[in-house]
This record gives C-alpha cells, sequence and structure tokens, in this order.
C-alpha cells in the first residue's frame, strides 16, 4: 500500500452532521474554521487534508473565511476557549491522514502554552480520548467528535480479518462482494471485470464517503461515476461501512481476484493463482455458479485450490440459486453434487453455503435507503415471493444459526445470512 496512508487512517471515518460548531454564531464558526484550517495546513498539505478541510468549512456554511488569525488570536483562542481546544484536537485527529502529522500539530499547539501543566493537560486528554474520555469536563460538548474517534481507535485494535474471494468467470464474485458490503463498489459487468488484486477494507461507522487509493492518486469520495469509469486493471485500495451484522467484530479486508479464464485472458488466471499462494488471507472464497455446476474448467481450477489451500481455510459459495425454476431444477440435488465433486478431490467436511447474492444486496440497498431502478424494485419484489417458497428456501441450509429474530427476513431465506455467519461468526 502506498506508504503515505497508514491503514487506520485510510478507513478513518468522518461524519460532521452532529457537529458542535453546526449550532454555533456564524463569526464563531468563522474563527474556529481559521484555527482548524491554521494548524491542519501547518502539518499537512497533502490532497486528503484539503479535502477533509472542505468538508468542514461546507459543513458550517463558510463561503468565504472572513477569519485570518495571527499568533495573538491563535493564542487568545486556545487559551480562553478551553472546550473548543478540545474540540479542535478531535477534529485534528479525524481530518490529519498519518499520526505522526497529528503528534506534529499538537507540539504547535502546545507551543502556545508555557507551563508544564497546561501541556500535561493536553498530553492526559490526548493519551484518553481514545478510550471515549469517560470523565471528561466537556465530554457533553465534544461528545458527537469523541465518539467517532473512539470508534476509529476501537477498529485499528480489532482482530484483522482477511477474505479472499475467487471464482471462475460469470460466477457472480462481484455481486457477492457487493453484498458482502451492501452497496455497489465493485463493478460486474463482464466486460469490465477486476484485472488486478484490489483489498477493500471496512471503515468503523457509515460516513456516506468511500475511499479509493491508487498508487499516489487518492479520493476520499469515490462516487459511482468514479467507480464506473475506473481502470480496474492494476492494484487498487478500497475503504468503506460494511452493512453487516458483524463488520464490528473485526478490522476485515477483502480480497478481489480477477475471474480465471485462461480462455479469454491467461494472465487474469496466473495473477490469481500467485495471490492465493503469496497473500495472507484467513478464508478462501470461492464462488461457484449453481447455472454451471461441474464444468470441465470449474473441477479443474477446484482441484488446484484443493492442492494448494487448506481445506479448513475453504468455504464454497454456490450462488444464482434464485435462477432455478422449481420445475425443473432442485437445490438439494444440486448442492449435494456439488460436494460429492468436493469429496472427490479430497476435501472429507466441505462448508457449502448456497445463496442468492444478488438477492442479498438487493435487501441491503433497500434497509439502507439506496434508491433502487426500476428495474431493481421489480427483481426485489419478486425475490420477496419467491423466497418465500419451501422450495427456495435456503435458510435450512444453515441448521446451526440462531434465527430468533431473523428467522422469517428475506436476507436469512435467500441463504446470505448464515453465509455471513458461517464467515464471520465462528472465526
Amino acid at each position: 500500500m502506498n506508504k503515505l496512508y497508514e491503514l487506520s487512517e485510510f478507513q478513518k471515518s468522518l461524519l460532521l452532521k452532529g457537529h458542535p460548531l453546526i449550532l454555533e454564531k456564524e463569526k464563531t464558526k468563522q474563527k474556529y474554521y481559521a484555527i482548524l484550517h491554521f494548524f491542519a495546513l501547518k502539518v499537512s498539505a497533502d490532497k486528503s487534508t484539503a479535502y477533509r478541510l472542505t468538508q468542514y468549512r461546507e459543513t458550517f456554511g463558510i463561503l468565504k473565511v472572513q477569519w485570518n488569525p495571527d499568533d495573538s488570536k491563535v493564542y487568545w483562542f486556545l487559551h480562553f476557549e478551553r472546550k473548543r481546544l478540545y474540540l479542535l484536537i478531535l477534529d485534528l485527529f479525524l481530518i490529519l491522514p498519518e499520526r505522526s502529522t497529528f503528534f506534529r500539530a499538537i507540539c504547535e499547539i502546545k507551543s502556545y502554552f508555557k507551563t508544564l501543566s497546561a501541556k500535561d493537560s493536553i498530553d492526559d486528554f490526548i493519551s484518553e480520548f481514545c478510550k471515549g474520555c469517560s470523565d471528561f469536563k466537556y465530554r457533553n460538548y465534544c461528545q458527537p467528535m469523541l465518539k467517532q474517534v473512539y470508534e476509529n481507535c476501537t477498529l485499528t485494535n480489532l482482530n484483522s480479518y482477511r477474505m479472499l474471494i475467487t471464482a471462475n468467470m460469470s460466477a457472480g464474485k462481484s455481486t457477492l462482494i457487493n453484498a458482502l458490503i451492501g452497496k455497489k463498489i465493485v463493478r460486474t459487468a463482464s466486460e469490465a471485470c477486476t484485472g488486478n488484486i484490489c483489498y477493500i477494507y471496512n471503515k468503523p461507522f457509515e460516513d456516506e464517503h468511500i475511499h479509493m487509493l491508487c498508487h499516489h492518486d487518492l479520493n476520499l469520495n469515490a462516487d459511482e461515476a468514479v467507480l464506473n469509469t475506473f481502470d480496474w486493471n492494476q492494484e487498487i485500495y478500497f475503504a468503506s461501512y460494511f452493512r453487516n451484522s458483524f463488520s464490528q467484530m473485526h478490522n476485515l479486508c477483502i480480497i478481489d481476484t480477477p475471474g480465471v479464464d485462461f480462455s479469454l485472458n491467461k494472465t487474469h488466471g496466473e495473477i490469481t493463482r500467485a495471490a492465493i499462494q503469496s497473500q495472507q488471507y484467513d478464508k478462501l472464497v470461492y464462488v461457484l455458479s449453481a447455472s454451471s455446476l461441474g464444468t470441465d474448467a470449474e473441477l479443474q481450477y477446484l482441484s488446484w485450490i484443493a492442492g494448494n489451500v487448506p481445506a479448513e481455510k475453504t468455504v464454497f459459495v454456490v450462488n444464482k440459486l434464485d435462477k432455478f425454476k422449481a420445475s425443473e431444477d432442485n437445490i438439494e440435488t444440486s448442492l449435494e453434487n456439488v460436494r460429492q465433486d468436493l469429496l472427490k478431490l479430497g476435501y472429507t467436511n466441505p462448508v457449502i453455503c448456497p445463496v442468492s447474492a444478488y438477492c442479498a444486496l438487493l435487501v441491503k440497498m433497500n434497509q439502507y435507503g439506496d434508491v433502487l431502478s426500476e428495474d431493481e424494485q421489480d427483481e426485489y419484489e419478486l425475490y420477496q415471493k419467491k423466497f418465500k417458497k419451501e422450495s427456495y428456501d435456503l435458510s435450512k441450509f444453515y441448521p446451526d444459526v440462531n434465527t430468533e429474530n431473523i428467522k422469517n427476513s428475506l436476507l436469512f431465506r435467500c441463504g446470505f445470512y448464515g453465509l455471513e455467519n458461517t464467515l464471520f461468526e465462528r472465526v
């Protein structure tokens, strides 16, 4: 990864809707933003800092900065605006791209204080704020940003959990990844498939921003237009909040690999196999398409996986079961055929998870208020009817999942809650 950005900083969430300064007078906003701008740019002039400052300025509704701080004004603010001093420290932590620049900013702030007790009080606050500052005089005022600092710090302390996703072409791998995240990040069209390794990290909470990093190009607000036009044939990093019930249990990374199809692109297969052999990951998720099970290409790749990845690290996902027709196909028989193929390859107790990833993606988008297209809305309503039928209910293949609160939910019946439970809760 680009050494300019620490991973924890790249994953950092920032949401300004509840910032205390929003309710303050215009003059106070001007003064506070000017001080924030002064210290942030004094230690970091990179693109991410500038973008974060723009977020603050726009949130505060400042069209033009009209207050320019000199040393005497900065001194007055730091000494006589004590609650906003602590808020300033929290905001600098959230704005600055590296821990080193944050501590340089703190050194700049402390240079305006002469007594050791004043400097020590700042150090004491910094040593405690990542724990939530349970006993803090200005806690109520600073709470919205204090909570965000705490949640960002908490994520960095969670155990890392990495999943590598692989599949033959057209198995629905990209849709599965989008469903795990709960939003459209990875393009799904076969003509625009991933051509290199892609790393997708979770963020501590939803801030409505997708971060993207490729080489030296950092984008803290990669919108749909960027995601749809970007050249995916290069190593790329994303950070976004994962919309699932288990995202706060781990510091997550999904490793997306190119779809394997030697008849179309030999290089994609080579990149993927090299990643499987060299990358560090806790689970390998192999995606099979229910509409093309048992092909020679599939069995050849499965055989290679069996010889290169420990069985206990591998989870097999049978996707696109929503495409089955009850009058022509039998889900139980198809899953048993997959199991028999895997037994022949040497697996003694393969973990097989049947799902409809596309249904799960639509469910999550709908739950989080994303606007579905007319076609997506029609498909969502069709899935609601389809998965109510006993013949399509995939939840019965997850007997060990706690169904207390979700047994009738569409996410459970399309198999996806069971898959997430298998991947995350049992770690």
